[in-house]
């Protein structure tokens, strides 16, 4: 089953035919109609691929270097939404391939796009259905599912992670143009974007799980690790300037995730889009 107004999108990379097998079994058994995405793999990024990351952006906004892995993440993410996009549908889900949606899922999507649009929150942008883990968020709505209470929530610290959003058409085009030049992981630049955009949300409990089934990025990450010994200047370099930037930005983002609450708890309209 689909509605009408939504699409389901599912990235996934063409070597990974075990994760969209149990991608189809898990959207097959909640009743959900999906498309899949093609993912960009970040061990083949070609050279426009990568022309899209910015080292320089990454250091000063991020403080640490992106990897071909978070790249390849960014633009499968990108490609998502400009499928969304150039469809007529006013919603999108995007699901990753390890995600594990839970048989209300169609059901729970359409009571919180039905709420959001029915309620006086009509400059919403994304909503979090996997992962309701958030430090500041102001409750808006309780619904009962499948025999579990859940609550949709404004974030103002928008939760990491990206194994499921729901976008509407609006936030979509927005966060495909905060996310022209790529200087951060997906779920970085969706946190730092939702801090400036507000209009975010999340859902508690979540509607849909992470499969602990090992992360290519989590892979890398592991081997990307500096040499033991080394020089002063490779620790600032390596070390200290990019904690201070990755200060700055959090410090940054704390200041607009407040003001976001404050215009939510006031009854005030969310701030107006930069470009």
């Amino acid at each position: 089953m689909q509605q009408p107004n939504l699409r389901t999108y599912v990235i996934n990379l063409d070597r990974s035919q075990d994760r969209w097998q149990e991608s189809v079994r898990l959207l097959s058994a909640a009743d959900v109609a999906y498309e899949r995405v093609a993912g960009v793999d970040g061990k083949a990024l070609t050279s426009d691929e990568h022309a899209a990351y910015s080292k320089w952006h990454s250091l000063l906004r991020y403080g640490w270097p992106v990897l071909d892995g978070h790249i390849g993440c960014a633009l499968s993410h990108r490609r998502a939404l400009q499928r969304f996009l150039s469809s007529d549908a006013s919603f999108a889900l995007i699901l990753e391939d390890d995600h594990a949606a839970l048989p209300s899922l169609g059901q729970m999507v359409e009571t919180v796009t039905e709420r959001l649009t029915s309620q006086g929150q009509p400059g919403w942008t994304v909503v979090n259905l996997g992962h309701d883990i958030a430090k500041r968020c102001s409750p808006v709505d309780h619904f009962g599912d499948a025999g579990t209470t859940r609550t949709l929530m404004a974030a103002h610290d928008f939760p990491m992670r990206t194994t499921a959003c729901l976008w509407s058409r609006e936030g979509a085009a927005r966060f495909l143009n905060h996310t022209k030049t790529i200087y951060a992981p997906v779920d970085v630049m969706l946190q730092d974007f939702c801090a400036k955009q507000g209009g975010a949300y999340l859902v508690s409990p979540p509607p849909v799980l992470f499969r602990q089934i090992g992360s290519e990025l989590e892979a890398i990450n592991d081997a990307f690790r500096p040499p033991a010994k080394r020089s002063l200047s490779q620790r600032v370099v390596q070390n200290w300037l990019p904690h201070l930037f990755t200060e700055i930005r959090n410090t940054r983002n704390l200041l607009r995730t407040l003001r976001n609450r404050r215009r939510h708890s006031s009854g005030g309209t969310s701030p107006k889009p930069r470009r």
